[in-house]
C-alpha cells in the first residue's frame, strides 16, 4: 500500500510548503552590514513572524538539500497519482 511505503509523505510537503511560504513572503536582505561580507555561498532573507522581524540565512547546501527533498516528494506524488488513476472503482 503506498501510505505504508511513503509514511513521512505529509511531514515532507509540510517541509516543502513551510520553506516556499517563508521565501514567498521575505525579502532579500541587502542591508549594509549583510552586503558588505561578501558571501558568495549564502543569502540572507528577512521576513515577519509573529509580528516580529526575522532574519535567516540559507546556504547553497540547505537550499540544494530542499530542492532534492522537493523533486523526491514529487516524484513520491507522481506515484500516488498513479495509484489513485490506475485504481478502478468500485
Amino acid at each position: 500500500m503506498f501510505a505504508d511505503q511513503h509514511p513521512d509523505l505529509f511531514t515532507k510537503l509540510e517541509r516543502v510548503r513551510k520553506f516556499r511560504n517563508k521565501l514567498a513572503h521575505a525579502r532579500l536582505d541587502t542591508n549594509d552590514a549583510w552586503m558588505s561580507r561578501r558571501e558568495k555561498d549564502r543569502i540572507q532573507i528577512t521576513y515577519f513572524k509573529n509580528g516580529k522581524s526575522q532574519t535567516e540565512v540559507i546556504t547553497v547546501e540547505e537550499s540544494n538539500k530542499l530542492l532534492g527533498e522537493t523533486t523526491a516528494v514529487m516524484f513520491d506524488l507522481i506515484q500516488l497519482q498513479h495509484v489513485v488513476v490506475d485504481t478502478p472503482n468500485p
